[in-house]
């Protein structure tokens, strides 16, 4: 008889559940490029492998998520617009905006409340992180995009979209490091002219006002020379740091 149950069950259920489907995208990812800083020669394998799980959660963040969302609108969309059986916080949060008082009440205020348009995004992307799976193929620099979707179409369209997300993040970072460096470096070379400049200054005006300090015994032609070279030292320095 419970045999009898359960089946039933079973055949009622994959009559009437909606069918998903997985689409899935291969993303290479970069695991030298993704590092800021630059790694020796010499670095071993687990640096790369915490490389490419370091950028797996990047395509698993928010950040990501919103991204396709905004792009694909998927606020709009049915399966993204309404809290998912499960997510307790979203649920909440649903009825924090058409009941903000009785929520607060019993759960505490929610902090800054959210616009209608911050509460859909935070919606779709609770529901986008339930049928997103990212996960890297064996030990290898692919990581792999699972999306699951009632429509396969648009499982498949969400699974690219994510990966194109990816890259323009990656491309947005590395722009955002190079023009950081950059502006550093025009600082330093202002240092390093002032710097140059100013040893040079030093040099000169000693260099002019030594043979008056040696002749009132203020300086010995020793400790004069010894600081000219000091001097010249200093500004050759500055001046190759520059250069």
């Amino acid at each position: 008889a419970s045999v009898l149950v359960f089946f039933a069950i079973g055949v009622t259920y994959i009559l009437f559940a909606t069918p998903q489907f997985t689409a899935t995208a291969e993303l290479v990812i970069d695991a030298k490029g993704a590092q800021f800083f630059p790694v020796s020669s010499t670095a071993s394998g687990p640096n790369d492998a915490s490389a490419v799980d370091s950028q797996i959660e990047i395509i698993k963040s928010d950040n990501i998520a919103a991204a396709v969302v905004q792009k694909l609108k998927l606020t709009q969309d049915p399966e993204f617009e309404t809290p998912r059986l499960g997510t307790l916080q979203a649920i909440l949060e649903r009825l924090r905006w058409f009941a903000p008082s009785l929520l607060d009440r019993i759960f505490g205020p929610s902090g800054k409340p959210l616009t209608s348009s911050t509460h859909d995004l935070h919606i779709a992307i609770e529901n986008f992180g339930r049928s997103l799976q990212v996960s890297r193929v064996g030990n290898s620099y692919i990581a792999e995009i699972n999306f699951t979707s009632a429509d396969p179409k648009k499982a498949a369209l969400i699974a690219n979209a994510i990966a194109d997300a990816y890259i323009d993040n990656q491309l947005d970072t590395r722009i955002y490091n190079t023009q950081r460096a950059d502006a550093w470096i025009r600082r330093r070379l202002v240092e390093l002219r002032e710097n140059f400049q100013n040893a040079s200054e030093e040099l000169d005006k000693f260099e002019a006002e030594a043979p008056g300090h040696i002749k009132e015994g203020k300086l010995s032609i020793e400790q004069s020379h010894l600081t000219i070279e000091q001097l010249k030292s200093t500004a050759d320095s500055y001046k190759s740091i520059y250069d």
